[in-house]
């Protein structure tokens, strides 16, 4: 691409916000810290009563009930918990009566980095629960409580309903739950014959444990797309990103929360309302940890007129189809632009998801996949890279008058940047002609960051070398990381920056020396200091921006050699420059203001 003055003070603009971008992800390292110091404590007592729930949860699951025995406490005897193993054609989820919840909760068609199916429960890593009081007037959390074995019905509809209920003198309590036939939302109804002498407080107190398991082969990287997401009762969306940190209170009703890493999320959604939430979060640093966040959602409930509370869950892949079919707006939770970005979010939708959907509905493999939608998106934008090298041309015309310039006017920059202009005025020249296309296209740029780092069909898709499109590609692992770097080579990335500078190189070889070193040597170093932030990128974003660059290196040589008429363009120059002019009011009062301060310091008038 040519980079006049204004190209490159764009380019660098867009360097400072990707910059920025990746500061912000960066930083909060020792806020994490103190965060989990402060969490631990209030984690360590939900862990702590989840444990008791079903002890030893390494067993060997089968699909016939297992006994096995809960640990005894002061106020509980060994009892035998059942385990009930239920399958829908997307999940297999495994329920204990101690509690009446979930235990396990296995994806059928998605793996996890080193599984051939995805974990999202496992061992410690959910629980709900809330206070009752028992028969003998003592309150317990219910995740204390053992139910009775549960009851399974299959409706007409090939959904399951899984009931189970525990009873208390003459009052009874049920947690029911109806798992479609297919898809990841499952509904979860707690029922009860007699919400006076079973909960103290008119408004219930729950507790919601959920933690988040690595599925991804960069663990670090997996990380910094924690995000806690939440929607109010007056359709409001808000996110947090876990990384830094996340402890809030929520004064509005909350229709549902939402944790989510790169590719999944735990969702919990209510009927009605979620009030006096409060949610907080820990990301450990501690590798040998099961999970690598834990989070822990307090709030309250009221019961129905009808004693009970609906609610549903949604543990499964964050899924931009398969989330917006639900027509609550859960699909705001995948990243495809946020925040100060959230701009490029229409960008997305509007174009980049439809096409990408109808390119891999007709093709198998999704590296062509991208390519195609490359192409499709550079030639979209192709007459902006036309405006920005034609701009370039009129500049390298320009060239041996504004050298002139220089030195007819000298020290006088003042003077010379108001002869500049008129040149270009008369010229027909917009100096920013180079500078508006490219930033123009950095929706685009910032659209397909966001969009290959959230989509989950490039999991586990092969192109080339890349072994995983979702994921960095390496050819060769160091054993070792170096700062700012990492511990690999990935050649997509490689590719970038050789293509990146190859543009820049032909790009200043068509512009006019700007004069600023600065300005004149940034283009060669900006690809090479995107080589330590791109390495650890996805591979689908890395060979997008390669192939990007390698289609923008041959239509720049097109345009400039097939399509730019160059004697043509300075004749048009020339006939524009004999046109009869007339200055604009503003122009006269700019050159009134400048011969005004001219006079001031006594310089001398230059024409």
């Amino acid at each position: 691409m040519n980079f006049d003055k204004n190209t490159v003070i764009g380019f660098s603009l867009l360097g400072l916000l990707f910059f920025g971008y990746f500061y912000y992800n960066s930083i909060g390292q020792k806020e994490i810290e103190l965060q989990r110091k402060r969490v631990a404590d209030s984690l360590a007592l939900i862990e702590k009563k989840t444990s008791n729930r079903v002890g030893d949860r390494n067993l060997k699951m089968n699909n016939k009930s297992t006994a096995i025995l809960a640990p005894a406490t002061s106020e509980m005897k060994a009892v035998a918990a059942d385990i009930t193993i239920i399958e829908t054609k997307d999940y297999t989820i495994t329920f204990s009566n101690q509690g009446g919840l979930p235990i396990r909760y296995d994806l059928k068609h998605i793996s996890s980095f080193n599984q051939p199916q995805a974990t999202l429960i496992n061992n410690k890593s959910f629980s709900f629960f809330y206070p009752i009081v028992t028969e003998n007037n003592v309150e317990k959390n219910t995740n204390d409580i053992v139910f009775n074995k549960p009851t399974i019905v299959r409706n007409a509809d090939s959904s399951q309903q899984i009931t189970f209920t525990y009873t208390s003198k003459n009052n009874t309590l049920q947690h029911i739950y109806t798992l479609p036939r297919d898809g990841y939302l499952f509904d979860f109804i707690i029922k009860t014959n007699s919400g006076n002498t079973l909960f103290k407080d008119a408004k219930i107190h729950f507790n919601w444990l959920s933690s988040l398991q690595q599925h991804e082969k960069n663990l670090d990287y997996e990380k910094t797309q924690a995000q806690v997401s939440i929607f109010t009762n007056e359709k409001d969306f808000d996110y947090f990103t876990v990384g830094n940190g996340s402890n809030e209170t929520f004064e509005k009703p909350l229709k549902w929360v939402s944790i989510k890493q790169q590719f999944f999320n735990h969702t919990l959604i209510a009927k009605n309302n979620l009030e006096n939430v409060k949610n907080e979060s820990v990301i450990y640093t501690d590798t040998t940890q099961a999970y690598f966040l834990s989070n822990k959602t307090n709030f309250t409930a009221s019961l129905s007129s009808n004693n009970d509370l609906a609610f549903q869950f949604y543990y499964g892949p964050t899924s931009y189809k398969d989330l917006k079919q639900y027509n609550i707006e859960l699909e705001r939770i995948m990243n495809i632009g946020q925040g100060f970005y959230s701009f490029v979010k229409y960008v997305n939708k509007g174009v980049v998801i439809p096409v990408f959907n109808f390119l891999k509905s007709h093709i198998a493999n999704f590296g062509i996949v991208i390519l195609l939608l490359t192409i499709f998106l550079r030639l979209i934008t192709a007459p902006l890279l036309y405006s920005s090298y034609t701009s370039s041309a009129k500049m390298k015309i320009l060239k041996p008058e504004l050298d002139e310039l220089k030195k007819k006017f000298g020290d006088d920059q003042q003077g010379y940047a108001m002869k500049q202009m008129e040149l270009y005025r008369t010229a027909g020249v917009n100096p920013l002609g180079g500078c508006i296309p490219a930033l123009l296209q950095i929706p685009i740029f910032l659209s397909l960051y966001y969009f290959f780092n959230s989509c989950i069909d490039l999991r586990g898709q092969q192109f080339l070398w890349a072994k995983d499109l979702s994921s960095f590609d390496s050819i060769y692992q160091f054993g070792f990381s170096i700062p700012f770097y990492g511990d690999h080579i990935s050649l997509f990335t490689i590719l970038n920056v050789i293509t990146s500078f190859l543009i820049s190189y032909m790009g200043m070889k068509n512009t006019p020396d700007q004069g600023n070193p600065m300005l004149k040597y940034m283009p060669y170093i900006f690809p090479f200091i995107l080589l330590g932030f791109f390495n650890s990128l996805p591979s689908s974003l890395t060979w997008y921006y390669t192939a990007s660059n390698t289609i923008t290196l041959l239509l720049q040589f097109i345009i400039q050699n097939y399509i730019i008429n160059h004697d043509k363009l300075l004749a048009q120059m020339e006939a524009k420059r004999k046109a009869p002019k007339q200055k604009s009011s503003w122009m006269q009062k700019i050159e009134q203001l400048q011969e005004t301060q001219k006079k001031a310091k006594g310089l001398p008038n230059k024409k």
